[in-house]
């Protein structure tokens, strides 16, 4: 299944994202951001950098209503447990402690935009919505299996460059997310890339 950015452009105009809107009833609607869909026992292991900091995402499929999020720096792992909430307004999975805005990419395909919000302290307001992000000269090219989509973003009148490299034929781990990247004109401020999946 293809899996999109949920970001709309009109000609070159900025145009203001948005996330998860409310629906009404239990059933997802094309306003929720899609599930993770990845097959039980399932693994993908990302390499993080997030300004100087440094450090390895691995999400493990453990059955149909459970997945672990591994955030691992160094010696050090520490595991999340993600379970699905079917009777959400967005049903999908969530974790009983607040996640980052990266784990939030991994986990719900959510843009880490949050994260420009004060880029120098990290992701200490990654739970702060980011309401206020504005897009434009938004392009998609084919490369077959990949697909590449890149735009130019504004969020408190600070300029940034967003890149995702997305795998969109046959199999592909989760999102199917290869690579993804934020950076402005002197640095990049994130980048994700996929180091293994299934051990390989």
């Amino acid at each position: 299944m293809r899996r999109h950015l949920s970001f709309f452009l009109t000609g070159t105009a900025w145009v203001v994202l948005s996330g998860c809107l409310p629906s009404v009833g239990s059933t997802q609607t094309a306003s929720c951001l899609p599930p993770i869909d990845m097959a039980q026992g399932e693994q993908v292991l990302y390499a993080v950098t997030l300004n100087d900091d440094q450090f390895s995402l691995r999400l493990l499929k453990i059955d149909a209503d459970h997945l672990t999020l591994t955030r691992i720096a160094g010696d050090t792992e520490t595991d999340i447990t993600l379970t699905f909430q079917a009777e959400a307004t967005c049903p999908n999975f969530a974790a009983e402690q607040t996640l980052t805005a990266v784990e939030k990419f991994m986990v719900l395909n959510e843009v880490p935009f949050a994260l420009l919000q004060n880029p120098a302290e990290g992701e200490t307001d990654a739970d702060v919505t980011a309401t206020d992000v504005q897009q434009q000269n938004l392009s998609c090219s084919a490369n077959p299996p990949y697909e590449t989509c890149e735009a130019d973003i504004r969020i408190e009148n600070e300029d940034y460059h967003w890149r995702k490299v997305t795998l969109v034929d046959g199999a592909m781990p989760g999102f199917g997310v290869s690579e993804f990247s934020i950076h402005d004109d002197s640095k990049k401020v994130l980048d994700i890339v996929m180091t293994q999946w299934n051990g390989l």
